[in-house]
């Protein structure tokens, strides 16, 4: 049920005690079903009126735009946003005639909407829109403007231009641009902000009217209206009269020999300039193998100079608004040589063993090079009494050559100019000498043999190791050393007598180095075995061993060592065990335990001494028994191992364990059930 009304609202008021409503401003919110109910004390009745609220077209004025621009070739949209009861016909007109759908405009959104996909400067138009229903119509113009952005009119200058122009001349920088509307200008310059701001119907041009340096700058005329904005770029280089940074006059130069050498003439920037150069004053040529030129001819490299290249040499800076020059006095000094008939290169030398020994360095240079002597990369000191210095460096005379001084020496001749260097190798020649060390060395099988022949020598010498006079080479277990022979998880072949000889071209050395390999002990049994005697017979347990050194046997029963008596007797250097005269105390483990330096090994020996069978007697051997009897014969025997029974009935043939009739218990006894 609908919520009642309420007399008292502003928009509803009731009159004549309630029989009429009046709904005051009708919007489309009044719509609906109305019902009016009368009530009093005999009943209710009621009535309903359905409202239906109609409207004429109207344009939403809040958001509509007049005027409204667009830019060439992007889209353009007008609206006319109409409401109103439907249905609401929409027409447009441009400029008065009627507007229909091609291939670029399109009108949308139930006509409210005119889009133009790719915008034309005859667009530019008045557009209207008219809507219309059946309560009413309504209609709207619009003003479009297509704009185009501004242009330069001479495009084949560019956006980016230079200008190259001589102090005190004049010029003129062209920006001249159409467009819709109009463009208006802006020149800037780079150090000096905006330079004046024009409008369209202004000069496009900036004149300046006598040029000096201070116009050199970058320009930027920038051409804009509502579309979009232009710009074009001036570079104006302003031609002064050339100018050094080193500045002008004269400058002297010292230069080492073959040193490579720069000389600069560098315009200070503020124009460009041709550069020229010359040697006491005759032109230096471009294709010189002397001299090279570069970075645009404001360098002058000396490739390797020498005393000729000594000498005055000028550059000349050279352009349209004048000259400057400057001159280098090049002086070239010499650096330290070695005489051509000197072996300037490493030399190597011999000396032996406490000899005195003269190195020379005889080098020459301007200024007086200093020499210097250097052992090892070590300086060696004047006051070194092992050391003579001889006509002021260029003689080391060494008083008395030591091992020691089996090392590189070198001089270096030094001054302003550069340095040289000669170097030796000095070699001190020593027959080879071994320390002794171990003759005899032992090994157990299975370690490593590590054999040394630790040497003194001079020159270096070569090594040999041999075995039983073979030589010894590197293998798999094998690795050969000059001071060190090392051979893996010795064995037996490898014991020997081995010999490392040194020797060099002036003599040699030997030692001699015996090697024992001990073999661990061998047992040729079983580790554990079972062996059976006789009661009173006799028995040999075999321990052969092998092993090097022979290795020591000691024979035990449980853990108590056996010694020879009168039933235990050793045989084979006790290799062997005899026992004598079985008794059942004999029986038991017996361990036999061989040792050596390299190493024990064990065998055992279950002894388990065996007793004939013997039948215990009974006291009658003849038995009675009724027929259908059960009869039970007896024969119980002992003996070890355990015997076995076997009865015979009447003749020797056995009777079978599992004959049906005759049972021989596990006792031995034999059952007979049902005598017959």
């Amino acid at each position: 049920t609908a919520p009642p009304l309420t007399p008292d609202s502003r928009r509803l008021v009731t009159r004549s005690d309630g029989q009429e409503l009046e709904i005051v401003s009708v919007g489309p919110e009044s719509q609906g079903v109305y019902r009016c109910e009368a009530v009093n004390g005999a009943g209710r009745d009621s009535a309903e009126v359905r409202l239906t609220v109609v409207e004429a077209p109207s344009i939403d004025e809040a958001n509509l735009v007049y005027d409204m621009r667009g830019r060439v070739d992007k889209p353009a949209v007008v609206e006319c946003p109409v409401r109103g009861t439907p249905p609401i016909a929409i027409t447009w007109k441009r400029n008065r005639m009627p507007l229909n759908e091609s291939a670029r405009i399109r009108i949308e959104n139930n006509g409210q909407r005119v889009t133009i996909l790719r915008s034309e400067v005859s667009d530019t138009a008045e557009y209207s829109c008219t809507a219309e229903n059946r309560f009413g119509r309504i209609s709207r113009s619009f003003n479009l403007m297509i704009m185009v952005p501004p242009t330069f009119v001479d495009a084949s200058i560019g956006p980016y231009v230079l200008h190259r122009v001589v102090e005190n001349s004049s010029l003129v920088l062209d920006c001249t641009a159409t467009g819709i509307p109009a463009p208006n200008y802006l020149w800037t310059r780079n150090s000096g902000g905006i330079i004046s701001s024009t409008l369209a119907a202004g000069a496009p041009a900036a004149n300046p009217a006598l040029i000096g340096s201070g116009h050199a700058d970058n320009y930027t005329c920038a051409a804009h209206n509502a579309a979009a904005r232009v710009s074009r770029y001036f570079k104006l280089v302003v031609i002064t009269p050339p100018a050094l940074v080193e500045g002008s006059g004269l400058v002297r130069v010292t230069v080492r020999e073959h040193e490579f050498t720069r000389l600069r003439c560098t315009p200070d920037g503020s124009s460009r300039a041709n550069v020229i150069w010359f040697k006491d004053d005759q032109p230096i040529p471009s294709t010189s193998e002397i001299y090279r030129l570069t970075d645009s001819d404001e360098t002058l490299m000396i490739i390797s100079p020498t005393r000729d290249e000594s000498g005055a040499f000028q550059c000349q800076l050279i352009n349209e608004a004048g000259s400057v020059s400057k001159t280098y006095q090049v002086i070239v000094q010499v650096a330290p040589r070695f005489p051509r008939d000197f072996i300037a290169g490493p030399e190597t030398k011999s000396h032996r063993l406490n000899d005195a020994a003269e190195l020379d360095c005889p080098a020459q240079g301007n200024p007086e090079p200093r020499i210097t002597w250097i052992k090892n990369g070590i300086r060696l000191s004047v006051d070194d009494p092992r050391y003579q210095f001889l006509e002021n460096g260029r003689r080391l005379r060494i008083r008395q050559v030591s091992l020691d001084d089996a090392s590189t020496f070198s001089c270096e001749a030094s001054n302003m100019a550069g340095e040289v260097t000669k170097t030796y190798d000095l070699q001190v020649v020593m027959r080879p000498s071994i320390r002794r060390g171990l003759e005899l060395v032992r090994i157990v099988e299975g370690e490593d043999i590590r054999l040394r022949c630790d040497f003194k020598a001079s020159p270096t010498p070569i090594t040999v190791w041999k075995k039983d006079g073979r030589q010894v080479a590197s293998d798999g277990r094998v690795q050969v050393r000059p001071e060190t022979l090392i051979i893996s998880r010795a064995n037996d072949s490898d014991a020997g007598v081995y010999t490392c000889e040194v020797r060099n071209n002036i003599g040699s050395d030997m030692i001699r180095i015996e090697v024992v390999v001990q073999i661990k002990p061998r047992i040729n049994a079983r580790p554990y075995q079972i062996v059976q005697a006789k009661l009173n017979y006799q028995i040999e347990l075999d321990c052969s061993v092998t092993g090097d050194p022979r290795p020591t046997i000691v024979w035990k029963k449980g853990t108590m060592p056996i010694e020879e008596s009168a039933n235990y007797r050793f045989n084979l250097e006790r290799q062997r065990l005899l026992i004598t005269n079985l008794e059942a105390s004999h029986a038991g483990l017996y361990t036999c335990e061989a040792t050596n330096p390299a190493g024990v090994a064990f065998a055992q020996f279950q002894l388990k001494i065996m007793v004939e069978p013997k039948i215990r007697e009974v006291p009658s051997v003849v038995k009675q028994a009724f027929a259908n009897q059960d009869v039970t014969l007896e024969c119980q025997a002992t003996g070890d191992p355990v015997p076995l029974i076997t009865w015979q009935k009447n003749a020797p043939a056995e009777i079978p364990r599992n004959d049906p009739y005759y049972r021989t218990l596990d006792s031995g006894n034999l059952h007979i059930p049902y005598v017959r």
